[in-house]
């Protein structure tokens, strides 16, 4: 099997997506503060990451996005602005 730069940009961008679900459950689940952060230090050098491979994927034509109308996004930046003004009061 002969892997191109973009199948191996797809399978490093599917194992960060990966690995961000997988620490996120960790996160979540863990009692111990060190491991906690620990564990959110190492997502977000994965969210970095992920968002190196996407742009090299973006730039060359490999991972084509819509961009979104401005309407949607207006209500995606609400719906942002309201689950963080749930969380405050908690």
């Amino acid at each position: 099997m002969n892997l191109n730069d973009k199948d191996i940009a797809n399978i490093m961008l599917n194992q960060h997506k990966h690995e961000a679900a997988t620490l996120t459950n960790f996160i979540l689940e863990c009692s111990n503060e060190q491991m906690r952060r620990d564990a959110q230090n190492a997502l977000m050098q994965v969210f970095n990451h992920q968002k190196q491979i996407f742009d090299i994927m973006n730039q060359r034509g490999w991972y084509k996005i819509q961009p979104a109308d401005p309407q949607q996004l207006s209500r995606a930046q609400q719906e942002i602005s309201n689950i963080q003004q749930d969380m405050m009061q908690m």
